[in-house]
């Protein structure tokens, strides 16, 4: 074998193990990805048979409820209403929204046209408002609170 082609088959190989190198580091990027997906479905899912949960113990009384929903992904906004389901209410809502929606915070105490006569000013359209810390004030003192992180 001619020195040429001998250093022609090394080359090639060296190619080779590097092609094969860049191949399996692809592959477990890939697979670090994928596992990350996994655990974030997991939890999202955890979080969602929890609040399930919640609802469930929080119907067991009947009854209207005014509830406080917003988002963790946007959490400047907070829809106000009732509902005598919240669960099919949440989930209602769920299906028009491009974010996760969350349950903050219920009271069967105050009613919805008093909390939304209360907050008028911080109305941005419907039943939906600016969560400002004065909202997040009448959570904290008058109501049952489902989702602590939203209201700090």
């Amino acid at each position: 074998m001619t020195p040429i082609i001998f250093c022609l088959i090394a080359v090639l190989a060296g190619a080779s193990a590097i092609l094969d190198s860049t191949e399996r580091i692809g592959h477990e990027n890939e697979q670090k990805r994928l596992r990350q997906e996994r655990a974030q479905e997991k939890l999202l899912k955890r979080e969602q048979r929890a609040q399930k949960k919640l609802l469930k113990h929080e119907q067991q009384g009947a009854g209207i409820h005014t509830y406080f929903i917003s988002s963790e992904e946007n959490p400047s906004l907070v829809k106000i209403g009732k509902s005598t389901d919240l669960l099919t209410r949440l989930t209602d809502l769920q299906c028009g929204s491009s974010t996760i929606l969350s349950l903050v915070a219920t009271t069967r105490i105050h009613g919805e046209v008093e909390v939304h006569s209360r907050f008028a000013n911080y109305r941005k359209r419907g039943e939906w408002f600016d969560f400002s810390a004065e909202i997040k004030d009448f959570i904290r003192t008058n109501c049952t609170i489902h989702n602590p992180a939203l209201v700090n």
